[in-house]
């Protein structure tokens, strides 16, 4: 879990910091470059499983703690500038969309302080919001281009319209316009139910969100965890629906709080996960749709997998190393699962199976026999509160916005509670032109010098042809690189603009400078 928190908040600041740089502000570049080198040393695979040895887990854990204290100083002093910096005509909310998407929808926002009068967008529409537990606002929020920000205004003395219906929360049920999702005493789904498309996402005879021990020697099969699950916490709202369940397992216990927002298909777990069992814990979403390729997200696309049973000739049931998202589908429906700190997905037979713990098993190595092992050292340190979501699609992952839905689930919006105040009129916009197929993954200073770094992606394996705008106060000139930044290829631009053409899963460096600081010879 904080190694991705980790990543997640280094690119929050340097695109951050890259925004205030235009307006005083001095970017951190060597803080910046050694948190990441550290950071990396933290990222081989069986740290990244949580299967390294003890010390190793206990190591990682504080060190990775201590990265992510300082990364986010470094994010929240290149925040607090940018507000200082941005006018505001009158009380409000800041809003900045940190991911490679745009974001929109109904999206909860963390604490705002005072929220009880209308609110609108700069086009002067109003925004509906809910005020939930703790002081948390979620909010059906109008589009945030990637890297953007976007400006929300309270009416006072102005009442909220509530001319919406509440989504159904209730009897082990969760329902909006789109699915309606039923339960069973254990906390496992016994119908999801896709009401656009008439179709039932769980299999005659089967149930989602199925606990499973799996005992690490191979013979074994899963133990299906049957204790009743206790159902509290009835939450219901005309954005957000949903209710917790507490299930227990031997000497372990397991939370879930799980919703429903308006206008969508996707099941969020919010887990609290207290498991102190030798054994590993995985929870399965068995599935009828019939295909023989899976697909899952890598750092940059994504990549199939072959389905099949396992074999006896297959030397260990391992799971697949996902990175954010895994899908099944026919040329006409899906099932993604997503996840925000786990990485374990077995895609091989059935559906989909999450692995939430491995447990606190000794490995065995006979150099590690007197190792002492414990929920202080296991792969769960530090990640015990994570979650996960379920979405059910028409057609493949790119029709169903797999990657795109996963890359909102992994990010979340940062907010501010701002007063009126006067400042620099700027574009809230970095780039725009980008369609929904490619990432804008990174915003950066550049290794050598004060330029500008862009880095997207195309996701979808299609080649791409967009109209690259860059907004900005100064005219800037453009320069094609390569991933290291070694090489430079002047652009043409007119009018801050440029025609840009993407192959498949194509991964592509932009180095911006400012005309007065660009090097002509570099053509």
């Amino acid at each position: 879990m904080k190694n991705r928190k980790a990543e997640q908040l280094l690119r929050e600041a340097e695109a951050l910091s890259v925004w205030a740089s235009q307006s005083g502000y001095t970017y951190p570049k060597e803080q910046l470059t050694n948190l990441w080198k550290e950071l990396l040393l933290y990222h081989f695979h069986d740290i990244i499983t949580g299967m390294a040895v003890p010390e190793v887990m206990i190591k990682t854990n504080e060190s990775l703690s201590r990265i992510n204290e300082q990364v986010e100083k470094l994010r929240n002093d290149a925040w607090e500038h940018l507000e200082k910096q941005i006018p505001m005509e009158k009380e409000g909310l800041l809003v900045f969309n940190p991911s490679g998407i745009t974001q929109n929808g109904v999206i909860s926002l963390g604490y705002t302080g005072n929220a009880k009068w209308k609110l609108i967008d700069e086009k002067q529409q109003e925004v509906a919001y809910e005020v939930l537990n703790q002081g948390q606002i979620i909010i059906d929020i109008p589009e945030i281009q990637p890297m953007s920000f976007a400006k929300l205004y309270w009416v006072i003395g102005e009442k909220p319209s509530s001319n919406q219906k509440e989504i159904i929360a209730s009897k082990k049920v969760l329902e909006n316009d789109l699915v309606k999702v039923t339960f069973n005493a254990l906390g496992e789904i016994t119908s999801y139910y896709d009401k656009e498309f008439q179709k039932e996402m769980v299999p005659t005879g089967k149930v989602q969100n199925q606990m499973l021990v799996r005992p690490h020697e191979n013979e074994k099969g899963p133990i299906v965890i049957n204790s009743k699950a206790s159902f509290k916490n009835y939450q219901k709202g005309k954005l957000s629906s949903g209710f917790a369940i507490n299930r227990t397992y031997e000497k372990s216990a397991i939370q879930q709080f799980i919703s429903l927002k308006k206008g969508s298909k996707l099941l969020t777990f919010e887990t609290e996960l207290d498991w102190n069992e030798i054994d590993r814990l995985e929870v399965d979403f068995p599935l009828s749709i019939k295909t023989d390729t899976a697909n899952h997200g890598i750092q940059w696309g994504y990549m199939p997998v072959g389905r099949g049973k396992f074999l006896e000739t297959d030397s260990l049931e391992m799971p697949t190393c996902v990175h954010q998202w895994a899908d099944v589908s026919d040329n006409n429906y899906g099932f993604a699962m997503i996840d925000n700190t786990r990485y374990g997905y077995n895609l091989k037979e059935g559906g989909i199976r999450l692995v939430m713990s491995y447990g606190q098993r000794k490995h065995s190595y006979a150099e590690l026999e007197n190792v002492a092992w414990g929920k202080d050292a296991s792969g769960d340190l530090g990640g015990e509160h994570f979650s996960y979501a379920v979405l059910p699609h028409q057609g493949n992952l790119k029709e169903g916005k797999v990657i795109q839905t996963a890359k909102t689930f992994n990010t979340n919006l940062l907010l501010q509670p701002m007063k009126k105040q006067q400042g620099k009129e700027a574009s809230n916009t970095f780039i725009t032109g980008l369609p929904e197929n490619i990432v804008l993954q990174t915003i950066k200073q550049s290794e050598e010098g004060e330029d500008i770094v862009i880095r997207l992606y195309e996701t979808s394996q299609k080649a791409t042809v967009c109209q690259l705008k860059i907004n900005g106060q100064q005219p800037m000139d453009m320069f094609a690189s390569n991933m290291n930044e070694g090489e430079r290829f002047a652009q043409v631009m007119k009018e801050n603009s440029y025609s840009l053409t993407f192959a498949p899963f194509e991964i592509k460096t932009i180095i911006l400078s400012p005309q007065s600081k660009s090097d002509k010879s570099l053509e």
